[in-house]
């Protein structure tokens, strides 16, 4: 397959205050800081990754390794890769991916693989013809 997405952006500590909020990942390490700076929780820095969170889309299978911690105010680029499509019918399809994270300085922070469902009209529309295996 070989298509990849890209995302890139800026954690700020809104963005962690936000996601304490909202998961009650609230660890000190988020909250006051580690060594003076907070740290992103990891369901924010995955959150980064395009395709996981896209409307439309049920990730059904992630299995994520942190590798480095993110701070407030770094900048993170993550890429997923479709490495496979499988047809899963009533017009759904599977995307195997990779997911990798890296930091400004190219340390890569997340590694992972998933699998994302979704429509095969969009998929087809957002990476081109692929090629689908039936289950």
């Amino acid at each position: 397959m070989g298509t990849t997405l890209t995302a890139t952006r800026t954690i700020t500590g809104e963005d962690i205050a936000a996601c304490g909020r909202l998961t009650g990942d609230l660890g000190s390490h988020h909250v006051s800081g580690l060594a003076g700076r907070q740290m992103a929780q990891g369901l924010l820095t995955v959150g980064v990754a395009p395709l996981f969170g896209r409307p439309g889309v049920h990730m059904s299978e992630v299995s994520l390794t942190f590798l480095a911690p993110v701070f407030a105010d770094d900048t993170v680029t993550a890429v997923v890769e479709v490495t496979g499509a499988a047809d899963i019918g009533d017009d759904q399809v599977a995307l195997s991916c990779s997911v990798s994270v890296k930091n400004a300085e190219g340390a890569e922070v997340l590694r992972g693989t998933g699998v994302a469902q979704m429509s095969a009209q969009e998929a087809n529309s957002e990476f081109g013809a692929l090629s689908v295996e039936s289950r």
